[in-house]
């Protein structure tokens, strides 16, 4: 069996979730958010690896119909957009990729034996050490569509663990770095029926808006005061996390080893497990009509037929993710 942090986090959330999605293998479509994030993560690899930033990006005729073509195209547009702005205020220069063994460390994948055939599999985004400084961090990329606060890196279960990784591989980092980017591009603001541009406050920067003027030929004196209004837009943001060695060592044995040993226990049990009813857990579930269903005792065989099926897992040999 091999893990997945999505599989540890999903167990953790609500185990009837994770019951429906590992163990009977119904696969929700992908989201546009994950569609987005898997274009921004390959734009920031070639960008960490000196490549050209679409470099092995191809939306290729026969994955998609027509109408989905423009969409992709449209998605990956704007993932470049928002990637370019993201790096033109994140200085590289500062940093430098660290390397194993003379394999940088970006896009890394982790491959980490727990014993009784088992192992856990994920990829560790970018460990770099700053140049000034010298400090070693664990950096991770998301694409959200709004920032979480700060003190959620605290609560991150993913990273700590691939710190234990990084521990075994000799690189010892001092801590974690978040780093939130919008999955929106910045929005181009519309032209009033008077022929200016709408100065009602939307999601976009100053940048964005000033060159509207400018293609708009207008006066960009009439809209100074935009600049302050769109001040507080941003694009990213960092949140960090100093970690000390025993904090990593207890949150291995004690959260991620210990819920190991609770999912493999579920998938020997005949029994479905307890599901998490509330509306935190619930809301954004794509289960819930399954989930709901059930408890009122209807089949649900119509509604399971909505998704994909990955083939029948066996806990003993399959790789889940």
């Amino acid at each position: 069996m091999k893990y997945s942090y999505s599989q540890i986090k999903t167990f953790g959330k609500c185990q009837y979730k994770w019951h429906l999605n590992y163990k009977e293998g119904l696969v929700p479509p992908p989201s546009d958010v994950m569609s987005f994030g898997k274009f921004g993560h390959k734009m920031i690899e070639n960008v960490l690896y000196g490549r050209d930033i679409l470099h092995d990006i191809v939306v290729g005729e026969g994955e998609f119909d027509m109408t989905e073509m423009q969409e992709i195209q449209d998605m990956l547009d704007d993932a470049q957009t928002v990637v370019e702005l993201f790096l033109k205020t994140l200085p590289l220069s500062d940093w430098e990729t660290v390397e194993v063994d003379g394999e940088p460390l970006i896009e890394k994948k982790l491959e980490m034996d727990l014993g009784r055939g088992t192992q856990y599999i994920g990829y560790i985004d970018w460990v770099a050490r700053h140049k000034s400084s010298g400090q070693v961090w664990l950096w991770d990329f998301k694409f959200r569509g709004s920032f979480l606060p700060d003190w959620t890196e605290e609560l991150d279960l993913q990273k700590p663990t691939y710190m234990k990784h990084l521990y075994d591989l000799g690189v010892e980092p001092i801590g974690t770095i978040s780093c939130q980017i919008k999955n929106k591009a910045p929005k181009v603001p519309t032209l009033t029926k008077k022929g200016g541009l709408s100065k009602a406050k939307i999601t976009t920067t100053w940048e964005t808006y000033y060159q509207a003027i400018i293609d708009n030929g207008l006066d960009p004196a009439d809209y100074e005061d935009m600049r302050e209004k769109l001040a507080g837009n941003t694009w990213f943001q960092l949140s960090r996390s100093f970690r000390q060695p025993e904090e990593i060592d207890r949150t291995w044995n004690e959260v991620f080893l210990r819920t190991v040993d609770k999912i493999e226990t579920q998938w020997s049990s005949d029994t479905p497990p307890p599901r998490s009813i509330d509306f935190m857990s619930c809301n954004m579930c794509q289960f819930r009509d399954i989930c709901i269903e059930d408890l009122k005792g209807r089949d649900t065989e119509d509604l399971k037929a909505l998704f994909n099926r990955r083939e029948k897992q066996h806990a003993s040999k399959d790789t889940i993710q």
